[in-house]
């Protein structure tokens, strides 16, 4: 039984809940900026949030992402629009659904933080400029000469951005703040510190003709920023702008006016040392002496982080005014969104461009890798929408934020004078010392920061924190845990680090304030015109609160027998307790106004909801989710609920009696704390065996590499080969034929090699029908008879004929994500570098010639054949087509489709586990384009080692991946209704080598979604951990 010890004594008060600005109403709101923060009408915002990419999110999942990253505690979505999605071809716009998520931000209360770049990186094709303004672009000079020069101040490309920028604002224009919109920021460009070393470096390769950048040619940040800010300004924005360097540090801009830098913030580039970084970050920008004093009067933040609550937890309280977490939510990336990205040799290098050196020592043996149909950086938000353990973290600390944000937003720069610890182990490393911060809020609240980075639990002894002269904690030894739930690092190992904040004199409306707690606050919050004051800890370990202020007279209601009453007189309440879920105290200020303290676990913090039913507030703890869209009657609050497998409480208060049917009770209501105690379920449904997708029809399609093949409807031209962008085709598959007329075979003694001085992305290659080998060359050359091994394919002469001979080409565009690298040759080297940077162009280009008979009859067209004939399509009628049962082997060098179909009846439940699908590949030798109901679900690579092929560096399926690249998430929303049947299509490509067996495609299947972290066998891996859906239902009973 919950025991409760009732007294007359003492009194509590108020909770101060920030709530977000309105957005519902529609009302024009200010948006302006100082050297403490971002202003909303006035008031100190404190912005958290992270990505959310629309564009890489199937419309029917929106909502659900956004509800739960909401849930998270965030309060601004990182909003990227990507150029080339919206203007695909030259002056075609096609914002699509844009305004529709938009507006679902809205109405959901969540500001916005827009990035239309020009250029956005993001591991998109081009970093997001389009592949025909690439096609006529120079690096040669800056100049008005109808060639833009990409990222420059070059009035030709000033000219097509511009378009671009004026075409968005008019598409959203009332979506800004001005206009009552959750747009609240603008970021323009994106990482552009990275480009000046990459500006010079293009002066060292020779491409077409000369050096690829113009010796002489400067580069002039504050020039193109400044272009960048007028066009966006004379335009009618008013908003505040900023752009994010790449390098931790108030860099990009050339000190722009106007722009703020919120810059990344990732381990090696200032986020091993979060408050260091803010604090240098801050006090740089507010150095007059510096930058011209561009940014005196201007706040900071990080547009990019590691998806870490603790680390974003140390930025804060170093001092920044906002933090987003980089790909918070992952993505299922329908589409062709997917790219391929160049890393560096080291992670330790591998995004330091501060010198060309570190560029070219990167280049020594790089590292490619192929983005599948899948972007997910393990944020709190899985891309099939699965709650990771980060997710409580953030929503735990956010909920605090929230707390205190009218203190804590205003806040100026961290600062470790005054303060100590005596445990020599806890606070922040730097340059092997440790460093402990503390932040002064408004009104005489202090947040003090307690790090601990010694890989173990650390205790303080009473009296082991000082601030300014006064000691705590008083009456019982403090823990400090590690973080038992950190997230994998983007660049860098994970830790266990972990950091709290503890709070002073934070007032308490009404009734004082709460003087200290060893504990973290979770919440200060109004219930019902009660304060609600809850605490958390490590489990098991002791935690103080004093409460100073309550007034003679305050009385207690109701205490838990696990709280302690260690000092009580004057005013002033101090207990101590054991952080267990959940110890209640209820306290009565002398003013009338009650305080209600819940103390509860770091691990069940996060699981605190708080809904509200006919106009009063609830508590709920103890559901991994609960959704906000309840249903409420006079006697009843209903809402759905997730849970996992763990066994804990179910704690619920209410001002009115209730009960919850159908769950074993464990502490009846209770007037005085007005809670409940019930278990919470922990039986999960088993997974159930999904419906075979081993069985279906397969059709070849193979003409295009056939010598007698028609293509006089193709494009066509004579010299050399041309890029596909070049023709119009900017995404997915093209065929190239080239013709060549012999007079005789070649003989055994006559050069036959095939030489193409630039192919990309991935080709394979045809000779009078005969397939010879599948390359993935990068934009460097196809060379059968290189004398790099990777390079070399079977020679063309067997194949060759008196007559006409047919060269064919199957490529594929996988789309390049990289930053700025150089194209072309080494000067005084035959280096050539890869061909990914951001204005790299797709196809066959350059030179090209078997032999010393240079190839120059060349036609092209976009798309495999099927793709023309809609075999993709759910509609298309495939019963000519012949039955089929997996596994299935192909020829070489074949494309053959395979269809097959599944219907929703046959999918479990939904209503009682939440356990997302994708679709499952497993093959040799073979790469895949998938489509579910017509749409493109992703493109597929098997992970045999052939993706190295006709390259000199390192190929992978996964860098920075955090699933599995042979599953394909899918929506399950978007399916079709029960009874009308799912359409599977798969465009499958052989891509053997020479010598190698032909393709084969072992498994395709539904399967449950392997995204949360686990253990198997003694290994980390990923691991589909579903969880159990209930309804909760909340009866009234008076």
């Amino acid at each position: 039984m919950k025991q409760h010890l009732l007294a007359a004594g003492i009194a509590l008060a108020s909770a101060s809940g920030m709530a977000q600005a309105a957005l519902s109403d529609g009302l024009p709101y200010n948006v302006s900026v100082d050297a403490k923060g971002y202003l909303i009408d006035g008031q100190y915002k404190l912005l958290r949030g992270g990505t959310v990419q629309w564009f890489r999110i199937p419309q029917s999942e929106w909502r659900d992402r956004l509800q739960r990253f909401k849930a998270a505690g965030f309060n601004t979505v990182d909003l990227y629009v990507a150029w080339n999605a919206v203007e695909p071809r030259n002056n075609q716009f096609n914002f699509g659904n844009l305004r529709a998520f938009v507006q679902l931000c809205k109405d959901m209360g969540l500001y916005v933080y827009l990035r239309p770049g020009p250029y956005i990186t993001n591991e998109m094709d081009g970093g997001g400029i389009p592949g025909w303004l690439t096609a006529m672009s120079t690096k040669k000079d800056i100049a008005a000469d109808g060639k833009p020069n990409i990222r420059t101040a070059d009035p030709d490309y000033l000219n097509y951005a511009g378009r671009y920028l004026r075409r968005l604002h008019a598409e959203i224009r009332d979506y800004f703040a001005d206009r009552g919109g959750p747009v609240i920021l603008y970021a323009l460009e994106n990482e552009y510190n990275w480009f000046q070393p990459f500006h010079e470096a293009d002066k060292l390769f020779g491409y077409e003709g000369g050096p690829e950048r113009g010796l002489w040619q400067t580069y002039n940040p504050n020039a193109y920023f400044s272009a960048l800010r007028d066009i966006v300004r004379n335009d009618g924005i008013t908003i505040p702008l900023t752009t994010c360097p790449g390098d931790g540090k108030a860099s990009a801009t050339g000190d722009t006016t106007g722009v703020i830098p919120v810059p990344n913030i990732y381990n090696g580039l200032g986020g091993d040392l979060p408050e260091r970084t803010a604090i240098d970050l801050l006090n740089d920008m507010h150095n007059p002496a510096n930058h011209g004093g561009a940014y005196v009067n201007m706040p900071s933040g990080t547009t990019e982080t590691d998806r870490d609550p603790v680390k974003i937890k140390r930025l804060l309280m170093g001092g920044l005014d906002a933090a987003f977490a980089f790909n918070a939510v992952g993505m299922m990336t329908p589409g062709y969104r997917n790219a391929i990205v160049l890393n560096t040799r080291s992670v330790n290098n591998a995004f330091d461009f501060s010198s060309i050196n570190n560029i070219m020592n990167g280049f020594v043996s790089p590292q490619i890798a192929y983005f599948h149909g899948v972007v997910d950086y393990y944020g709190p938000i899985s891309p099939s929408g699965i709650l990771r353990p980060s997710f409580h973290g953030f929503r735990r600390d956010n909920l605090f934020f929230d707390s205190v944000e009218p203190y804590f937003a205003p806040a100026g720069t961290a600062t470790s004078a005054g303060y100590s610890i005596a445990n020599a182990s806890l606070g922040s490393v730097e340059n092997n010392v440790k460093v402990n911060y503390w932040l002064q809020g408004a009104q005489g609240v202090r947040f003090l920061s307690v790090v601990n980075q010694s890989g173990s639990a650390q205790t303080v002894g009473l009296n082991g924190i000082t601030l300014n002269g006064q000691s705590f904690p008083k009456y019982v030894p403090m823990t400090v845990p590690v973080n038992p739930d950190a997230p994998p690092s983007q660049f860098g190992a994970s830790n266990n680090d972990n950091a709290l904040i503890l709070v002073q004199d934070l007032p308490i409306a009404n009734a004082g304030k709460l003087a200290w707690t060893t504990s973290e606050l979770l919440t200060l919050r109004d219930y019902n015109g009660d304060a609600l004051l809850i605490v958390h800890g490590a489990a098991n370990a002791q935690g103080e609160l004093v409460l100073d202020g309550l007034g003679a007279g305050a009385q207690i209601l109701a205490r838990d027998s696990g709280v302690n009453i260690a000092e009580f007189a004057n005013g002033k309440l101090a207990v101590t307790y054991t952080h267990i879920p959940h110890l209640e105290l209820v306290v009565q200020a002398a003013g009338g106004r009650k305080v209600r303290v819940v103390v509860t676990t770091d691990d069940e913090a996060g699981r605190f909801w708080f809904p509200k039913a006919n106009g009063q507030d609830l508590v709920v703890a103890g559901p991994d989710y609960l959704n906000e869209a309840a249903t409420v009657s006079s006697y009843s609050f209903s809402s759905g609920a997730e849970y996992d497998a763990t066994a804990r409480p179910l704690f619920v208060m209410s001002p009115r009696r209730m009960q919850i049917a159908g769950l074993p009770l464990q502490f009846a209501w209770d007037a005085a704390t007005q809670s409940a105690t019930y278990s919470k379920p922990t039986s999960i449904p088993a997974l159930t065996p999904l419906p075979s997708l081993m069985s279906g029809k397969a059709a070849s399609d193979m003409g295009e590499a056939n010598p007698s093949y028609d293509n006089s409807a193709w494009t066509q031209w004579t010299g050399q080969p041309q890029s596909l962008e070049s023709k119009g085709i900017y995404t997915g598959h093209a065929w190239y034929r080239a013709e060549i007329n012999f007079d005789h075979a070649p003989y055994w003694y006559e050069d036959a090699s095939l030489y193409v001085e630039h192919a990309s992305d991935i080709v394979g290659i045809y000779v009078n029908g005969t397939y010879l080998s599948t390359q993935l060359p990068l934009g460097t050359e196809l060379d059968s008879d290189s004398w790099n091994g990777n390079y070399q394919f079977p020679s063309l002469k067997p194949y060759l004929k008196a007559g006409k001979n047919v060269i064919a080409f199957r490529t594929e565009i996988w789309g390049h994500g990289s930053f700025m690298f150089p194209r072309g040759t080494l000067a005084a080297t035959n280096m050539k570098m890869p061909g990914l940077g951001f204005d790299s162009v797709k196809g066959l280009f350059g030179t090209a010639r078997i032999g010393g008979n240079d190839l120059t009859n060349w036609s092209v067209r976009a798309d495999l054949g099927g793709e023309r004939t809609g075999l993709m399509n759910a509609g298309y009628n495939d019963s000519g087509w012949a039955s089929y049962s997996l596994p299935m082997t192909l020829a070489k060098g074949e494309v053959r489709w395979y269809r097959t179909k599944f219907d929703a009846s046959q999918l479990p439940s939904a209503l009682n586990q939440y356990a997302p699908l994708s679709l499952r590949f497993n093959g040799e030798r073979v790469k895949a384009t998938v489509w579910l109901n017509g749409q493109l679900v992703g493109r597929w690579m098997s992970g045999d080692g052939w993706i190295g092929r006709g390259f000199w560096g390192r190929a992978i399926r996964d860098m920075w991946m955090n699933t599995d690249p042979d599953y394909f998430p899918i929506s399950r929303a978007g399916l079709n209704p029960a009874g009308t049947p799912n359409t599977i299509a798969v465009a499958f490509e052989d891509v053997s080598g020479g010598s190698d067996a032909a393709g084969k495609v072992s498994e395709v299947a539904l399967a449950y979604s392997p995204e949360i972290r686990g253990q198997l066998n003694g290994q980390t891996v990923l691991l589909p951990q579903p969880r159990g859906k209930m309804q909760l239902t909340l009866d009234f009973l008076e």
